[in-house]
């Protein structure tokens, strides 16, 4: 069993450039190519990639369609805390669960310089 503290578990998954919106788009089954219509920009390299590692780390599961499992339901309901303190305390405009905003699209290129290296 790999050690690692369980404040920086969740930051080591999150903090890669996909991984919640790959987690957000997968509320309901898609598959490969509707995660990526989802997604608009990304390629089907670092989509691929991206369920590969998220599939190991046991969030997600499916070969044709792809869901989340129990603990990336999980992680994705911990993750709308900080989506309301954001709201509340950065001003910025509350983006439904259920749909992406035209924010989330442009995110990559947003969070790009600012991506933290953390986990693999």
């Amino acid at each position: 069993m790999v050690r690692i503290c369980p404040r920086l578990y969740p930051l080591r998954i999150l903090s890669r450039k996909w991984s919640y919106l790959v987690l957000r788009s997968l509320r309901h089954p898609l598959s490969f190519n509707h995660i990526k219509k989802e997604l608009h920009v990304i390629t089907n390299r670092v989509l691929s990639k991206e369920l590969q590692l998220l599939q190991q780390e046991k969030l997600v599961k499916g070969k044709e369609t792809y869901q989340l499992t129990r603990a990336g339901h999980d992680l994705l309901e911990a993750f709308e805390p900080l989506v309301a303190w954001s709201v509340k305390h950065k001003g910025v405009t509350y983006c439904p669960p259920e749909k992406s905003c035209s924010d989330c699209h442009g995110y990559p290129e947003q969070v790009k310089p600012r991506l933290l290296k953390l986990g693999k």
